[in-house]
């Protein structure tokens, strides 16, 4: 009774947060149980050994938070979000949701591109929200980048440079992929098909072109090669080595159920 409106406000939202953090949590473990594997189609199977189902990857959009947050320095020496001088402040929000991190099996932060900033600046930008995620991942779950053709507010196409930033500026900065959102009424759109035609189709195939010829010379095609690097791979489950030339039969075992 004797506290002030302020110190009323604070406790309130405390508790909110603590439950809310709770909550996000126990959906996470829910779903992970009521849906532990997920159909993948034929390309995708390919890729993670052919298993008929895979682990499902559960986490939540939008998190780590989309911090689009000011940048310092120019040209290569630019600094963006998570990176620049006021970056650290949201770090410590990240830190504070460790709870969340801990109960997903996957991370998925946007990397929607705002309009009306320079390339360098909307290439640094996803490099910072992208290493921040995988920051909190910690090795041990997968980032996927959210990525969308449109900058937001879905007035107008991404340029050739930025749509690099967003399909392969993840990888850089330790993704394992990105994910690339849409609306059925945007593929009825002329424009967009042909942006897709022309664009984005091309960039993506030359770039998984390459992406799996590195991994066939440096990585027996069991691992992918890293970004720091054309000789340092990540082996794929069930495969191990400097270039994932071991096999473990029992771990291959177990992803192809």
């Amino acid at each position: 009774p004797d506290w002030d409106t302020e110190e009323l406000y604070l406790l309130a939202r405390k508790n909110f947060n603590i439950s809310a953090l709770d909550f996000f949590a126990e959906t996470l473990r829910t779903l992970a149980t009521l849906r532990p594997k997920v159909w993948f189609r034929t390309v995708i199977r390919i890729l993670l050994l052919d298993s008929r189902y895979c682990q499902a990857k559960w986490g939540f959009y939008g998190l780590p938070m989309n911090f689009n947050g000011p940048c310092d320095g120019n040209g290569t020496s630019m600094v963006c979000g998570y990176d620049s001088g006021v970056g650290k402040l949201y770090r410590q929000f990240s830190d504070e949701q460790n709870l969340v991190w801990e109960s997903s099996t996957a991370l998925y932060p946007s990397i929607y591109l705002p309009p009306g900033r320079t390339v360098d600046e909307n290439a640094a930008y996803v490099h910072s929200v992208i290493k921040e995620t995988v920051r909190k991942a910690e090795d041990r779950i997968p980032v996927y980048g959210f990525h969308w053709n449109y900058y937001h507010g879905g007035k107008s196409l991404l340029n050739m440079d930025d749509l690099k930033s967003g399909l392969v500026g993840p990888y850089d900065a330790g993704a394992k992929g990105v994910v690339i959102w849409g609306s059925s009424s945007e593929r009825a759109l002329p424009e967009f098909l042909d942006y897709v035609r022309d664009h984005m189709g091309p960039l993506a195939r030359n770039f998984t072109e390459q992406m799996c010829k590195c991994s066939q010379t440096y990585c027996h095609g069991h691992g992918r090669c890293m970004p720091s690097s054309s000789t340092n791979c990540q082996c794929y489950p069930g495969y191990s080595g400097p270039s994932c030339e071991k096999a473990d039969p029992k771990r291959l075992h177990v992803n192809s159920n």
